[in-house]
């Protein structure tokens, strides 16, 4: 067997490097190293194709499936609370700013203008949509200055004192508090509210409200 191995190597050898005879015998130790070099990156490219064509397994899917299933199941709930968070803040900071023209279109005509209700209900004073419009006729068919869209179903909002207005004097103050200052609440199920209080002066402020 060994006669027959060293001829096969000897002729693999002057195969692959017959045009390397002048320095290296045909079967030296450093023509067959380089051989198995040969041989092993051949074997690992063909290993490799094997792996690419071989595809996804059942398990590999189900794992996959599974991993999926459970950012699914985190990332939903997360995304609508946040979708629900920021509705009620937009809410919030458009009504902060409907308060603020108003005080600003009283104190520009030096007369009482008002935030309106378009259809109040006892629990959602605002939800129906709002106007702003001069005087306080107690309802938008005045002199309207700009109406507001109905809010999102899932929002209500209330005027404390069971009033459906919110006026403002010549001066900007506060003029149907009865001396006394003005809450509107910005509510949504299972978020912590919203609250602007308005002071007599007239001056408005946002803050949490965890009352809803």
């Amino acid at each position: 067997m060994a006669p027959e191995k060293a001829k096969k190597n000897a002729g693999a050898c002057q195969v692959v490097f017959g045009w390397f005879n002048s320095r290296l015998r045909p079967c030296s130790p450093i023509a067959l190293v380089l051989i198995g070099l040969l041989s092993r990156s051949r074997m690992k490219g063909r290993l490799s194709e094997q792996k690419r064509a071989r595809g996804f397994t059942l398990i590999e899917l189900m794992v996959t499936l599974a991993v999926l299933a459970i950012a699914l199941s985190v990332g939903v709930p997360t995304y609508q609370t946040i979708t629900a968070r920021s509705s009620l803040s937009a809410a919030s900071n458009d009504l902060l700013a409907a308060l603020a023209m108003t005080r600003s279109e009283a104190l520009k005509r030096d007369a009482i203008v008002s935030l309106q209700a378009v259809s109040a209900e006892p629990t959602d004073t605002l939800g129906s949509g709002y106007c702003i419009v001069v005087g306080n006729p107690g309802n938008c068919s005045g002199t309207l200055v700009r109406r507001f869209a109905s809010l999102n179903s899932a929002i209500s909002v209330v005027i404390s004192g069971g009033v459906s207005s919110i006026s403002f004097d010549g001066l900007g103050g506060l003029t149907n508090a009865g001396g006394g200052t003005r809450q509107v609440t910005v509510c949504r199920s299972g978020i912590t509210g919203r609250q602007i209080n308005v002071a007599v002066a007239g001056r408005a402020k946002l803050s949490d409200f965890a009352g809803c």
